[in-house]
């Protein structure tokens, strides 16, 4: 899994023009966190890949920095996971 990661942080570093050794803590941290709302480690690299483009467009539109972008989508990532999780606890 390591490689594949790497492939993707490496993919992303040639479309945003950001070093790769910048992007692997917000990597990582949005992969960490997709394992432990039940993703399989390649569905949870999947996720971190997607979520990291998104982090580098955000981040370069709004001049934020990688870091604050990424808490900023991991926020919003729990708040749709705890809606979901209390939608589906209402149906029950």
């Amino acid at each position: 899994m390591e490689s594949q990661a790497n492939k993707s942080l490496q993919s992303i570093a040639d479309n945003t023009g950001i070093q790769i050794n910048r992007m692997k803590g917000s990597y990582t941290q949005i992969a960490a966190f997709a394992k432990t709302t039940g993703l399989d480690t390649s569905s949870a690299l999947g996720l971190a890949d997607r979520a990291m483009v998104a982090v580098a467009d955000s981040a370069a539109f709004y001049d934020r920095s990688l870091e604050e972008t990424t808490e900023s989508l991991q926020s919003f990532l729990k708040g749709c996971l705890l809606y979901t999780s209390d939608a589906a606890d209402d149906r029950i």
